[in-house]
């Protein structure tokens, strides 16, 4: 499937930048912001501890995630890191248990600039809740790429050895009282080296303007696809993997 790429990452922060023609500033209202909670947080410190204990008892990112109880601590960058430091490969419910909204699987492939399938590259997705909210209490966390560092819908998966990877989530809501488009926001780094920083928006989104469509970028523009109650994505990252990279 052809995946187009579309330049709208300054659309993807709700900060004041620059941004394509025909799009609402992605200025955030204070009512619409709240404080992330802190690493150090007291009431918090035995729950980290506990989902700590459990990565050395064998758990990994998927079953943190997974776990009813740890989902108090899914805003913490501290849980994030654990998270990630013990991704599993191939495919990840980014979900905890009970969350509402449209099932969406994206099943992703990451190639390198040879058309050759990229290993063991660490995918960070992140995204709103259907109602278009990064918190559960407001629709963005306060502070400078807090989203990224804090948002509550997340997941770090490894592709496999054929570079591709799943994730089990919903459908993206859009920002309230904004055009911004629907989006999954999607990093992907190999080693040290960040493969691709961007998003993945949806062609059946009507914020998606056709001057928005036409730009060229580092975005892809999906096909949604349905399937038994699920939507399904197709996204395909051609990356540039450097020689010392390939090479390990």
């Amino acid at each position: 499937m052809r995946t187009t790429h579309l330049l709208l990452v300054s659309l993807l922060v709700p900060v004041v930048r620059s941004q394509a023609p025909g799009s609402q500033p992605p200025v955030v209202a204070a009512a619409d912001l709240t404080a992330p909670r802190a690493d150090d947080d007291r009431e918090l410190a035995p729950l980290l501890a506990k989902a700590k204990k459990a990565v050395e008892a064998g758990a990994n990112g998927a079953a943190l995630l997974a776990d009813k109880e740890f989902t108090a601590l899914r805003e913490l960058t501290v849980f994030h890191h654990l998270v990630r430091d013990c991704a599993p490969r191939g495919e990840l419910a980014m979900l905890p248990p009970g969350e509402p909204g449209q099932p969406l699987v994206v099943r992703g492939a990451v190639k390198d600039q040879h058309g050759k399938p990229v290993a063991d590259a660490l995918v960070y997705a992140y995204h709103t809740s259907q109602k278009g909210w990064y918190s559960d209490r407001a629709p963005h966390f306060s502070g400078m790429d807090a989203n990224e560092h804090h948002s509550r819908l997340f997941g770090y998966v490894r592709t496999d050895a054929a570079g591709q990877f799943v994730l089990n989530t919903i459908r993206p809501g859009g920002y309230p009282r904004s055009t911004v488009p629907e989006h999954i926001h999607v990093h992907i780094d190999l080693g040290k080296q960040n493969l691709f920083s961007g998003g993945v928006v949806f062609d059946d989104d009507a914020r998606l303007t056709k001057e928005m469509r036409e730009q060229p970028g580092r975005d892809l523009l999906v096909k949604v696809e349905k399937e038994g109650g699920k939507q399904i994505v197709r996204p395909e990252f051609k990356v540039k993997v450097a020689e010392a990279a390939t090479k390990k």
